[in-house]
């Protein structure tokens, strides 16, 4: 399994690797993490909610507003077959999830 969110397995798409960079589907994982991702397909941004925290994200925008800040991401998040892609990171940089990546392998665990 390439997936495991808060210590459970799961099957969503696989992660994508692109210039080095591992992308994860956004809603996908957003979801299983126990968060909701709203998203406007005119303006190809997503506002995304986990816990108390809340971000906006664009394709092809490496820029992110949380909180009233703005946080860059190493790469621009993609919309492809009509799913958002982002880096695995962003669920650490934003969520402050614990993360850990190896090889086509991905762990994501929420904050309590």
């Amino acid at each position: 399994m390439p997936y495991t969110i808060n210590g459970l397995e799961q099957t969503i798409p696989n992660p994508q690797m692109k210039d080095g960079t591992t992308f994860v589907p956004l809603a996908d994982v957003s979801d299983t993490l126990g968060g909701y991702v709203d998203f406007d397909h005119e303006s190809k941004t997503a506002n995304v909610e986990l816990g108390a925290k809340k971000a906006k994200v664009t394709a092809n925008d490496t820029s992110v507003e949380s909180g009233g800040a703005t946080i860059s991401l190493q790469a621009a998040p993609y919309i492809e077959n009509d799913t958002m892609w982002v880096p695995v990171r962003f669920f650490q940089h934003v969520f402050d999830c614990e993360l850990n990546v190896d090889g086509d392998n991905v762990s994501i665990k929420r904050p309590l």
